[in-house]
Order: structure tokens, then C-alpha cells, then sequence
């Protein structure tokens, strides 16, 4: 049984270390010394930069670009200190030298971080000073707060200029040229799933069937399974249930194998969840931590890397009225305090 898992991106993130950047597929990550990149079916790219090593400091560089011939890079910088305190400014520093061009930067707060984000001209000067550079450090008050990585930002920027046919062009990050921009393809729009028709959620069964549990194979273990691990029970048409038993049960993340039968568990066959063009493997059948909306026909699964829910991958996929398709992918493979909404997209879909 394949399991939507923390692991297996780690797996696929480690094996991946090429010499020189190539245009990936949709669904992939890679890597290049102490940054990660990815790349979605849209064009936008998002690299991060982390601190040295496999220490504990939870700091990072997101830059992050659209693949229109227009769109501008943009740089957020964030930590999570151990008290967040009030909104203030940072300077930044190159190997010890002030950016060219980059005055003090402020930094907003929450609850968890310190963030600053930093656009137009400003990114465009932050990224040529970085790309000459070791280490990146952000002040306050004189003193530094954050030191971050910069080996392996050249290979990531050229391979974000790849992917986006920049190279060559004055808009490219790394390998400018004389092209103009005019020339960049133009993106085509988010592909467009029609979803099913919704069906009364009246009447629900209260349990699985034993038809169905039947199905679940001796890869499941379910000693942890409690009463407060609830299975999905939907339906998807008339006739047509969804049925979603637990699997597995750990601290932070429950399993669900998913079926689809009538209403007494007859005739189940077992649904597989497709992942983007290019992925290996290109379908999941379990997932993690589930939810299924009714009323919009969407699944989500958000599997976590640890309890903190800062790694892992969240996705959704759309019931069509004969299948489930995917609707949208975000993948963060280092446990660092990124929030999800910071992740990386590999897959982009919409409703229609």
C-alpha cells in the first residue's frame, strides 16, 4: 500500500542532486546544496534557502516567481524566535557587507514569526547581492538574528529561469540576456475540472460495512484505532457511497483507505488518488488527516512531517461524478516552521 507520506518526499528530495538545472516536470522537487526549489503546472517557482546544516535554527529565504512575461520575483525572510515581540526592522547582510540599495527592511509579527517581505527593485538588488555571496544575515538592532545559506541559490535560480524560459532574456535571474521579455510563453490557464452533480447527504449509514473493512488487506494496523477516529461516510450520487475507513492511527496523523460501493458496501472497488503528471508514484490509495466537503465535491488530505504541521504535503482533489481528480498540491519537505501557506505549489487546478 503507497501512503501519502512524509517520508517518501524526503526520499524524493534527498536522491535529487543534479549538477546543473533542467526544466522539471509538475509534482517534482529538488534540490541544490542548502536550497530546495519546485516548480507548478503554472510556471510559478519557489525556492527556499535555509541555514547551514542539520542544525535547529527555524529561519528562511522564500523567493518565489509567477512565469508570466511580466510577473517580478518576490522575497519574504522569516523566522520563529522564541518571542516574536513587536514589529521592527532588520538590515541585511551580505558576508558581512549591507545590501546595495536595500535600506532596513521591516518585519511584521505573529504569534509564531517574524516576517519581512521585500519586492520590486528592492528584490531585484537583494537577489544580485545574494547571488555573489556565502551567507545572508539579518540584523536587528545591530545584532544578528538569523544567518542563512546561500550555497546552492545560483543553481536554484537557474533552474527557476529554466523552467520559465527566461534564460537569455533580461527578465531571467541568473543567465540574463539581450531577449526581451515579450518573448516568455504565455501562460495557459489552470486546468478546469467540472465537478460532479452534489447528492443528499441524508440518511448516512453510521458505519462501514463489513463488505468493505473486508478490503482493507493486512497492511493496516489498527490497535491505535479509536473511537475518536471517525471513518468518511458520503455519498457521491445515488447508490453511490464513499467510504472511507481508518487504517492507521498515530500522534499526528490518521490513515483512510477509501472505497466506493452502493449504499450496503457491495460492489467496492478501491479508489486511487492521482498525483501530478511526472510523479512517481502518479496515484496514492491512503491518505492522512481527511476531509471531504459535500457540497463542493472536494477531498483535502493534509499529511504532516511532525505534530508541528510545518512539513509534509497538503492536496485536494475534486469528485467529477466518475472519479476523483486532482485539484491542488503543496509539499514542504524541510521541518523548519514553514507554514502551509508558504509551501510550494506543484499542482494547480480549478472548478469550473
Amino acid at each position: 500500500m503507497r501512503r501519502l507520506t512524509f517520508t517518501a518526499l524526503l526520499l524524493a528530495l534527498g536522491a535529487a542532486q543534479p549538477t546543473q538545472a533542467r526544466a522539471p516536470s509538475p509534482g517534482e522537487l529538488t534540490s541544490f546544496k542548502d536550497w530546495s526549489v519546485a516548480c507548478d503546472n503554472l510556471g510559478a517557482c519557489v525556492a527556499f534557502g535555509w541555514p547551514a546544516g542539520d542544525g535547529i535554527d527555524q529561519s528562511w529565504i522564500r523567493l518565489s516567481r509567477d512565469g508570466g512575461p511580466n510577473d517580478e520575483p518576490a522575497i519574504i525572510i522569516a523566522m520563529v524566535p522564541e518571542d516574536p515581540g513587536k514589529p521592527g526592522v532588520w538590515r541585511l547582510a551580505v558576508d558581512g557587507k549591507p545590501v546595495a540599495g536595500l535600506g532596513p527592511v521591516a518585519f511584521t509579527t505573529d504569534d509564531s514569526y517574524r516576517r519581512a517581505r521585500v519586492t520590486g527593485p528592492q528584490a531585484l538588488a537583494l537577489i544580485e547581492a545574494l547571488r555573489g555571496g556565502s551567507v545572508v544575515t539579518a540584523l536587528q538592532d545591530g545584532q544578528p538574528v538569523a544567518t542563512i545559506s546561500l550555497s546552492g541559490l545560483s543553481a536554484s535560480l537557474l533552474w527557476i529561469d529554466d523552467h520559465q524560459k527566461r534564460v537569455g532574456t533580461v527578465s531571467a535571474l541568473a543567465r540574463k540576456g539581450p531577449a526581451p521579455a515579450s518573448g516568455i510563453p504565455a501562460l495557459g490557464p489552470a486546468p478546469a475540472i467540472r465537478a460532479g452533480a452534489p447528492a443528499s447527504q441524508a440518511g448516512l449509514p453510521k458505519a462501514v460495512p463489513a463488505a468493505v473493512t473486508a478490503l482493507m488487506g493486512d497492511d493496516c494496523d489498527l490497535r491505535n484505532v479509536g473511537p475518536d477516529n471517525e471513518p468518511v461516510i458520503a455519498r457521491l450520487a445515488p447508490g453511490k457511497m464513499l467510504w472511507g475507513p481508518v487504517c492507521d492511527a498515530a500522534a499526528y496523523n490518521v490513515t483512510h483507505l477509501f472505497f466506493i460501493a452502493d449504499e450496503q458496501g457491495r460492489g467496492a472497488r478501491r479508489v486511487m488518488f492521482p498525483e501530478p503528471p511526472g510523479s512517481n508514484p502518479a496515484a496514492y490509495d491512503s491518505l492522512m488527516n481527511v476531509e471531504y466537503d459535500p457540497n463542493t465535491r472536494i477531498l483535502s488530505s493534509f499529511s504532516k512531517g511532525r505534530g508541528l504541521g510545518d512539513c509534509g504535503s497538503d492536496a485536494s482533489w475534486v469528485w467529477d461524478g466518475a472519479a476523483f481528480q486532482l485539484l491542488s498540491e503543496k509539499v514542504m519537505s524541510e521541518c523548519k516552521g514553514v507554514s502551509s501557506d508558504d509551501w510550494p505549489s506543484l499542482w494547480r487546478a480549478r472548478v469550473q
